[in-house]
C-alpha cells in the first residue's frame, strides 16, 4: 500500500554520460567553443571542505573525540568524530606535512613539515602556540613522552650524506634540551617510551646497506643500545620492532629490541606491504599497501592472522585511536574510519568532496551532495555538517524531505534523514542503480512490465514504500501519471530511425506515444516542474572509431524541449564536443540551466533565448527550492550562484 510517497528507482544496467545534441524545429544559435572557452560569471559561493590533495598523517585525540588529518595541501584539519565534520583548518606550514601527534592530555598537537619546522598547536582554537626550526629542512617525525613533558623531533638529512637530527624540546615552552646528531640519511620512525627512553630508525648509502636503530636516555642524550636493523614501525612501550624484507615475498620480522634478536617472521602472501604499525597494546602489528584492497592484523605472540579488514582504496596513511579501538587508514584526500571489533567502516572523513549529484532539502536549508561519501551541508554558512559512509552517483529526497534514496557503489539504499540510518529492509540487490525518483502517493501499481519496469515492497506499515525499477533513463511527471522512458542504445546504421523515447499512461500501463527524439541516443529525461514540457538530453552524430579524439571533439549534441500536449518538439538547443548534458529547470519551469563544456548556461523557457552564462566545469545542476540559487555539483567541489537579481 501507497503511503506519501512511492519511490520509484530506475535502474539503469549503462552508464552513461549526460550529453546533448541537436534539431527540429526552433533551433537558437549553437553554443559556439569560443563562447563555452570564455565562460561568464565566477560562482558567488563555493563550499569547500576537507583536503583538496593526498592525505599524509593522521592521529586521533587521546579521548577519541577528534582526529587531525594532515596533507600535500599544507593544512591540518580537525575533525569531531561524532559527526565527522570538519571543525577547523590549521595553516601556516609552507611545505607538505610529515607528521602529527596530540600530547596525552589532548590539548596540543605537534606537526612536523618539509618546510624544516615543528609547529605546536591549540586544536581548540586553531592557534599556533610556538615554532621551531631543526637543523635540516625535512621535519620528519614528532613524539610526546608519556607524561607530556617532552617533545622529540626529527629531521632528515638535506642532501645524500648528511646527518640526521634528532632534538628534544620541552613541550610547554619549546625550548631545546637535548639534540643528537645521526649518521643516517633519515630518522623515522620516532618513539618514546614509557620509562623515558627515545628510539629511532633509519638508513645510510645510495643502497641502504648501512642500516642502523639506536636507543638513547630521552634528556640526556646519551645513547644505550644499537641494532643493525631498519625498523619500520616499534611498540608503544618499546619491545617490539618490526621491519619489513621483500626478499621472497613479503613478510614481516618481528625482533625482541632489549634482547637484539629476531623472534618471528609473518609471511604476507598476495599483500605488498609498504607500511606496518603495532597495536596500542602491543599485541597485534598491522600491514597494509597503500595500492591494496586490505589490510591484516597478525597477533604478535602467535604470528597468526587475527583480522583482515577490506580497505578498496589501500591505506597509504594509517593510525590507531589510544584505547585500540578504531583505525584511521588514509587513501587519496579521504581517510576512513574502522571500528576493529565490528570489523566495519564507521564513516569517512571525506576530501575535498566529490558531487556525482545534489539536491536541496524542501525548505532549502540543506543541500545534500553524493559522491564517494554523503555529504550534508548547511547552505547558510556553507559548512560541511556532516558525512555519510557509503555515497552515491545518483540521490533524491522524498518531497517531505523524510527519506533520502541514493546508490552507493550502484546498490539502492534509503536512509531516514532524521536518524541518518539505513531504512530496512534494504531494497533486492542485483541491478546497478542508476535513477531514481519519488512519485505522488495517490499513484496506483499497475502492471508496467511492457515499459521494462518492475516494482517491490520496501517497510512495512505506515512506514511501507513500492520501488519501482527499470534498466533505462526514465522520468515521471510531476503528477505521477505519465512516465517517459528513454533508449541509451547507440543504435547500428540499419535502426537509425526507431523511437528511442517512449511516454506511458502510468494509471494503466498504457503506452501512449513513441518517438525518434535524438539520432544515436536518449541519456536523459526530465519534466518541467508543471509538466507542460519534457527535456530530452540526447547524441546526434556518431563516433568515428578510426579517429576517436577528433570525432569526441566535433560529436554533435542536444537539448530538446518537447510539448507534452502534443509530444513535438519546441526547441533544440544544438553544442558540439562532450562534456554537457540534462541540466535543471527552475521550480517555476520557465528556465532551464545546462552545462556545456566549461559554461553553465540559462535558457528562457519555452524559447530557448539565453538568459545567462557562467564560469564553471562540467557537473550537474540543481535549483533550490525557491529558485534563489543554483547549485553545480562536480569533482572540484559545490559552486552556487546567486539569481536573486536575475531579470528574464
Amino acid at each position: 500500500m501507497l503511503r506519501q510517497a512511492a519511490l520509484v528507482a530506475l535502474l539503469c544496467v549503462t552508464s552513461a554520460s549526460l550529453s546533448c545534441s541537436r534539431q527540429q524545429s526552433q533551433t537558437p544559435p549553437p553554443i559556439s567553443a569560443a563562447q563555452q572557452a570564455a565562460g561568464g560569471q565566477p560562482p558567488d559561493r563555493l563550499f569547500a571542505n576537507g583536503h583538496t590533495a593526498a592525505v599524509t598523517a593522521v592521529a586521533f585525540s587521546p579521548d577519541r573525540r577528534l582526529a587531525a588529518t594532515a596533507a600535500d595541501d599544507k593544512t591540518i584539519r580537525i575533525w569531531d568524530l561524532a559527526t565527522a565534520s570538519e571543525q577547523r583548518v590549521l595553516a601556516g606550514h609552507t611545505d607538505h606535512i610529515t607528521a602529527l601527534a596530540f600530547s596525552p592530555d589532548g590539548t596540543r598537537l605537534a606537526s612536523a613539515s618539509g618546510d624544516g619546522t615543528v609547529r605546536v598547536w591549540d586544536p581548540a582554537t586553531g592557534n599556533t602556540v610556538y615554532a621551531f626550526t631543526l637543523p635540516s629542512k625535512w621535519a620528519e617525525q614528532v613524539a610526546f613522552s608519556s607524561d607530556g613533558q617532552l617533545l622529540a623531533a626529527s629531521a632528515g638529512a638535506d642532501d645524500e650524506g648528511g646527518n640526521s637530527y634528532i632534538e628534544v624540546h620541552d613541550a610547554a615552552t619549546g625550548a631545546k634540551i637535548n639534540s643528537i646528531t645521526l649518521d643516517w640519511n633519515k630518522a623515522e620512525p620516532l618513539a618514546i617510551t614509557p620509562d623515558g627512553r627515545l628510539l629511532s630508525s633509519g638508513g645510510a648509502g645510495e643502497d641502504g646497506e648501512y642500516v642502523s636503530t639506536s636507543t638513547w636516555e630521552l634528556r640526556t642524550g646519551r645513547k644505550l643500545k644499537t641494532l643493525p636493523v631498519l625498523f619500520n614501525a616499534f611498540t608503544p612501550d618499546g619491545r617490539w620492532g618490526a621491519s619489513l624484507e621483500y626478499r621472497q615475498g613479503t613478510q614481516i620480522n618481528l625482533w625482541d629490541i632489549a634482547a637484539g634478536r629476531r623472534v618471528r617472521t609473518i609471511a604476507l602472501p598476495g599483500l605488498q606491504a609498504s607500511r606496518v604499525a603495532f597495536t596500542p597494546d602491543s599485541s597485534r602489528v598491522l600491514a597494509a599497501s597503500r595500492n591494496g584492497s586490505e589490510v591484516k592484523l597478525f597477533e604478535i605472540a602467535t604470528g597468526k592472522e587475527a583480522q583482515t579488514l577490506p580497505i578498496p582504496a589501500g591505506a597509504g596513511v594509517i593510525a590507531f585511536s589510544g584505547d585500540g579501538k578504531w583505525l584511521a587508514a588514509g587513501s587519496g584526500s579521504s581517510v576512513a574510519i574502522w571500528d576493529l571489533t565490528a570489523g566495519s567502516e564507521v564513516e569517512t572523513l571525506a576530501g575535498q568532496l566529490a558531487a556525482q549529484d545534489l539536491t536541496f532539502s524542501p525548505d532549502g536549508k540543506l543541500l545534500i551532495t553524493g559522491g564517494p561519501a554523503l555529504g550534508i551541508w548547511d547552505v547558510a554558512s556553507g559548512k560541511l555538517i556532516r558525512t555519510v559512509a557509503g555515497g552515491a552517483q545518483s540521490l533524491v529526497l522524498s518531497p517531505d524531505g523524510r527519506w533520502l534514496a541514493a546508490n552507493p557503489k550502484g546498490s539502492l539504499e534509503i536512509w531516514d534523514t532524521k536518524t541518518w540510518m539505513r531504512a530496512t529492509p534494504s531494497p533486492p540487490a542485483g541491478q546497478f542503480v542508476w535513477w531514481m525518483g519519488f512519485a505522488p502517493a495517490q499513484l496506483p501499481l499497475v502492471d508496467l512490465s511492457a515499459a521494462g519496469l518492475r516494482w517491490w515492497q520496501v517497510g512495512a506499515g505506515a512506514e511501507a514504500r513500492s520501488l519501482w525499477g527499470t534498466a533505462f533513463p526514465a522520468a515521471l511527471s510531476p503528477g505521477g501519471k505519465i512516465l517517459a522512458t528513454a533508449a541509451l542504445r547507440v543504435p547500428s546504421a540499419s535502426n537509425y530511425d526507431r523511437p528511442n523515447v517512449s511516454i506511458w499512461d502510468v494509471s494503466t500501463g498504457r503506452l501512449l506515444q513513441t518517438f525518434a527524439a535524438h539520432e544515436v541516443g536518449v541519456s536523459g529525461v526530465a519534466f518541467s516542474p508543471h509538466g507542460k514540457w519534457l527535456a530530452t538530453s540526447g547524441q546526434d552524430s556518431r563516433l568515428d572509431p578510426a579517429n576517436l579524439g577528433a570525432s569526441l571533439a566535433s560529436t554533435k549534441h542536444s537539448i530538446k524541449l518537447w510539448d507534452t500536449s502534443t509530444w513535438q518538439p519546441r526547441v533544440s538547443l544544438p553544442f558540439v564536443g562532450m562534456g554537457g548534458g540534462l541540466g535543471n529547470f527552475s521550480p517555476d519551469g520557465r528556465m532551464l540551466a545546462i552545462t556545456a563544456q566549461n559554461s553553465v548556461t540559462l535558457y528562457d523557457v519555452p524559447d530557448g533565448r539565453p538568459i545567462k552564462t557562467f564560469t564553471s566545469a562540467g557537473g550537474v545542476l540543481r535549483f533550490s527550492p525557491d529558485g534563489q540559487w543554483l547549485a553545480r555539483g562536480s569533482g572540484n567541489g559545490i559552486a552556487l550562484w546567486n539569481l536573486s537579481g536575475l531579470s528574464k
